[in-house]
């Protein structure tokens, strides 16, 4: 239904500091929209948001940390209504190589979500269709970004 009374609205803000070493970046994200196709189109609902933190500690090397926060009143956009709580902490090293970059993360990441529909997948029986789900859970990342500067 494109009709205007279920059309989304979406809104976004960022704010930003910055100096030689240290940025600090503030953003909020909310939405809604009215549920077409469902008995009397109820009206969803959902917000973000998270706090960047980044500083540069000596050298090529960085340091940063992000909270962050997720609420999905309807479960319109994750399927489950549920309020997800994270948090990403990074180790950086930038290696300048002439005219390219090769940067060097390491980052652990904690989710959480609180609903009682909502979770992260684990060790889920996928043969009787009954995923098990788990309240929170732990990821490490590594990645290689390797850029070319002209």
């Amino acid at each position: 239904n494109t009709s205007m009374d279920f059309w989304r609205l979406f809104s976004k803000y960022i704010m930003e500091w910055k100096d030689e070493a240290l940025t600090v970046a503030l953003t909020y994200d909310f939405g809604t929209e009215n549920l077409a196709g469902r008995t009397g189109s109820p009206r969803a609902f959902w917000t973000g948001g998270a706090l960047f933190t980044r500083w540069n500690v000596a050298g090529p090397w960085a340091v940063a940390v992000r909270p962050e926060f997720y609420w999905d009143r309807n479960g319109r956009l994750t399927g489950f209504e549920q309020f997800v709580k994270a948090i990403t902490s990074t180790l950086e090293y930038k290696a300048p190589l002439g005219l390219q970059t090769a940067l060097l993360r390491l980052e652990h990441r904690y989710d959480e979500s609180t609903g009682a529909q909502g979770g992260f997948f684990k060790n889920g029986d996928f043969a009787t269709g009954r995923p098990m789900l788990t309240p929170g859970q732990h990821l490490l990342f590594l990645a290689l970004v390797w850029s070319f500067d002209s």
